[in-house]
């Protein structure tokens, strides 16, 4: 191998203050550098500067030394890079020394004449025992590594990560409900929920979400009843009462209330009074009288009830006064004076008709 005149990156620097006598040898030291593309080595020895000083790489070119065999060519180390990666609680035997902990440990294989040395660079790793904890929430359930869960909990999963060590996973669940109501409404005409407005008995259904994300169903029962509005008109004799109140004018009246279901109930009256017809009659009849159907010999007052054309009572009062045949005629004494003659005549007339009395000057006694 030829040696180069120039050039080359310095390493480091060994230094010793050590007397060397003639054939005397330094044995056993050591240098460890670090280096990368290392494709030649050159180890410089320089003996005759005391003491030596040595500030640049200058002071080790080939030509400046003072004899060329101290120039010693050396064979780059062969380098072996290996990375390995054991569980916690593990070892790793390197050469000998059983590893435990993570780093990067070097060891140098060399023949008997310190030639043609092998570094192996090791790179260890020690995973410790791989612990995940994982937080979920579910509506109803949760499936995790084929398992159903239904119920809050901490759950564990143990397994093996990639290099063989323990994983152990640790899920905290939180399991929330659907929600699912039931409820039953009574309304009056119409009813809003959530935004709608109904005015149909049925069953309706709402779909929405809780606070907690998880569906949220209500399923409304709902009964609609109407609100009533009736009118009526009715025909009354004198008075009418309605609802507790008693009505003496004909008029159109309202009376508010609530069905059986607390709905409004309106009721419109239009009204129509008619009074009572009282008549008064007075009659004089002989031996009787056939009034309405019934005969009345006696005197006296008497009353008979109909119905009008309106349809309310009609009361009419017979005042009746009955005369007797037997003294329907009473005995008239005359006295007749004619030409000086004194006659007393008897005669019977009717009372009702005007006896035809002959002219005379002479008045009329007094009926008997």
């Amino acid at each position: 191998m030829a040696i180069p005149k120039q050039g080359g990156t310095l390493i480091g620097v060994y230094r010793t203050t050590a007397d060397l006598a003639a054939g005397n040898t330094l044995s056993g030291l050591s240098y460890s550098f670090a280096a990368n593309n290392l494709t030649s080595l050159y180890m410089i020895v320089n003996t005759d500067q005391y003491p030596i000083m040595v500030s640049d790489t200058a002071s080790y070119d080939i030509d400046e030394c003072d004899y060329t065999d101290n120039v010693f060519i050396l064979s780059a180390p062969k380098f072996n890079q290996s990375k390995y990666e054991i569980c916690q609680g593990d070892s790793y035997d390197f050469f000998g020394q059983a590893l435990t902990a993570t780093g990067t440990y070097i060891h140098e294989i060399a023949d008997i004449n310190a030639c043609d040395s092998v570094i192996v660079a090791l790179e260890l790793l020690v995973s410790t025992t791989k612990s995940v904890s994982l937080t979920a929430t579910a509506c109803d359930t949760y499936t995790w590594n084929g398992q159903t869960y239904t119920t809050d909990g901490s759950y564990v999963h143990d397994t093996q990560s990639v290099n063989g060590c323990d994983s152990i996973t640790t899920l905290n669940l939180s399991v929330y409900r659907s929600d699912q109501l039931n409820m039953t409404q009574q309304s009056c005409d119409d009813y809003v929920w959530n935004g709608q407005t109904y005015n149909q008995s049925g069953i309706y259904t709402y779909r929405t979400q809780n606070i907690h994300g998880c569906d949220s169903i209500v399923t409304l029962d709902l009964m609609v009843f109407p609100s009533i509005d009736i009118s009526m008109t009715h025909a009354a004799c004198d008075t009418f009462i309605w609802n507790g109140q008693s009505y003496t004018q004909s008029g159109i009246y309202t009376f508010q209330s609530q069905t059986q279901h607390g709905c409004d109930s309106t009721v419109t009256l239009d009204l129509a009074i008619s009074d009572v017809l009282h008549t008064e009659l007075p009659v004089t009849a002989c031996d009787s009288y056939t009034w309405n159907g019934q005969t009345y010999d006696t005197a006296g007052d008497y009353t008979f009830t109909g119905i009008s054309m309106s349809g309310c009572d009609s009361i009419a009062t017979l005042h009746l006064s009955v005369l007797s045949s037997t003294f329907s005629m009473k005995v008239r004494l005359l006295v007749l004076h004619l030409h000086g003659i004194t006659r007393l005549m008897t005669r019977v007339v009717p009372i009702s008709s005007k006896p035809k009395m002959p002219k005379v000057a002479t008045p009329r006694l007094p009926c008997i």
